[in-house]
């Protein structure tokens, strides 16, 4: 396919940005000009854009592990999340779209709008408002997997954010893990519109199979389940 936006959702340990980059390199053999964007890179060309999203990035992401994060409220995270990937939106999938080449990223906001829309003390309707003038892809690849194979990925390192105790990041650890993995999973599986996306059993096989099978789903017709 040519000038197609695909990312790649699932939980935490479902292998996104590994098969996400070998599905790029396998299509960049016919096409040169996919691109392959990692979710948190910022090598943009302008450097006023990189100084900006340096600055969001070290806030969104680069706290002590131990942090209190939500003595911030939950709105200001969500800004931030929603601030990144509308740059992102600006800055590659929609220069590249206009020039018809394809982008393959590890992650769109799903995931993460999957989390806000788990906390039930945040109103749903003001997640979906923020994420709605974002493109969207044409297609999604949600790799599928158990949250206890994930948890076994993951060797021992659990963070707060990945086991949904942000309040207490002292419980992070693998039962909270799967529980909140499972959640976010089946809160995912709602959100993905299921006309565009292409589920994978993520945990059946190597990253090296999975990405084989996503490039002949994307080359097959009737591509999306």
């Amino acid at each position: 396919m040519k000038g197609g936006f695909i990312v790649f959702e699932g939980v935490d340990g479902a292998g996104k940005s590994t098969v996400a980059q070998l599905v790029a390199a396998s299509l960049r053999r016919d096409d040169p000009s996919v691109r392959y964007w990692e979710k948190r890179d910022i090598g943009f060309s302008s450097q006023f854009a990189r100084r900006q999203m340096e600055s969001i990035k070290t806030a969104l992401w680069d706290y002590p592990k131990d942090a209190r994060i939500l003595e911030l409220g939950n709105m200001h995270w969500l800004s931030l999340m929603c601030s990144w990937f509308s740059a992102i939106d600006e800055l590659v999938v929609k220069p590249a779209r206009a020039a018809n080449h394809t982008v393959v990223m590890d992650n769109w906001h799903y995931k993460f709008s999957s989390r806000f829309l788990l906390k039930s003390d945040f109103d749903p309707a003001v997640v979906r408002m923020m994420f709605s003038l974002l493109t969207r892809p044409d297609y999604i690849v949600f790799l599928r997997i158990d949250p206890e194979t994930a948890a076994d990925r993951k060797q021992g390192v659990f963070l707060p954010s990945e086991c949904g105790v942000l309040e207490s990041p002292e419980l992070a650890n693998r039962e909270t893990f799967i529980a909140y993995q499972t959640q976010v999973q089946q809160q995912l599986l709602s959100v993905c519109d299921g006309v565009h996306t292409i589920m994978i059993d993520a945990g059946k096989g190597g990253a090296e199979q999975t990405a084989a099978e996503v490039v002949a789903r994307l080359a097959a017709p009737g591509r999306a389940s």
